[in-house]
């Protein structure tokens, strides 16, 4: 199982979004895949359309307050092997409960690891504040993907998540790497360019090739309540997002063959 845990310290740049997106472009190269949800805002059960009100199953606020099994929380979306956690309306509660745990920014990790089996990957949706369950997503993850408008304020947040995120990188979580994916970029617009030049130079190592562009599509696929890979095939955000996905297949694969050398 592959952990994918997508931050920013900054909100409206596309996190849920990628979420989706990438886990549904996943499902189209045979993988399984888990999308769990630790934003107080609950897009992600937005974005499938899905309602509290008649399901009776729990959320990551019950798997992390009350020690209900991770396995009870799990939903099916309407895409065939994509499966989600929704956060829960208790979630901001949990986000000021762990600390007091011992231990507790390995919560996470220790629930996911109770379903490793069934799962190829896991994509962490995390919530803009960079507090204790953000903290436990990083530490959970094999990479964490950085969503980024490419505009002057979003640059500053980026400087400001990788910093934190290397801090506890290099303290809890040394094999985790990071990467970069500017989202809603539109070559046209001269100060995107510049923006997506400034951050190339700076984390040329650490940048997706991809970028994601604005499209129409994309936004009523958010409406619709389903994945753009689904919603319109053709689309460029589709055919972006399936980019995205080769690259980190290719980076999976990579370290993979890197383990086996040693």
């Amino acid at each position: 199982m592959f952990v994918i845990s997508i931050s920013q310290g900054k909100g409206g740049v596309g996190k849920t979004t990628t979420a989706i997106s990438l886990g549904a472009a996943l499902i189209e190269c045979g993988k399984r895949v888990l999308i769990v949800d630790l934003d107080p805002q609950e897009h992600v059960q937005i974005s499938f359309n899905s309602s509290n009100g008649h399901e009776t199953k729990f959320g990551m606020d019950d798997v992390l307050l009350d020690n209900i099994p991770i396995s009870k929380a799990i939903r099916k979306s309407n895409i065939n092997g994509l499966f989600f956690i929704t956060s829960g309306k208790r979630i901001i509660i949990a986000e000021q409960y762990l600390p007091i745990h011992k231990n507790y920014y390995t919560i996470l990790k220790q629930n996911l690891s109770d379903i490793s089996v069934f799962f190829d990957f896991v994509i962490i949706d995390c919530p803009p504040l960079l507090g204790a369950l953000t903290m436990n997503a990083i530490v959970t993850a094999d990479m964490v993907i950085i969503p980024t408008l490419p505009d002057a304020y979003s640059l500053v947040a980026v400087g400001r998540t990788i910093k934190w995120i290397t801090q506890i990188q290099r303290k809890f979580n040394p094999g985790m790497q990071y990467r970069v994916l500017v989202t809603m970029y539109n070559k046209g617009i001269t100060a995107h360019s510049l923006i997506y030049e400034k951050l190339t130079n700076i984390l040329s190592g650490q940048m997706f090739h991809t970028v994601i562009s604005t499209n129409t599509k994309l936004r009523e696929s958010q409406i619709a309540g389903v994945p753009i890979i689904n919603y319109a095939p053709n689309a460029v955000s589709a055919e972006q997002y399936r980019m995205v996905a080769k690259e980190v297949l290719d980076h999976v694969q990579s370290e993979s063959k890197l383990r086996e050398a040693y």
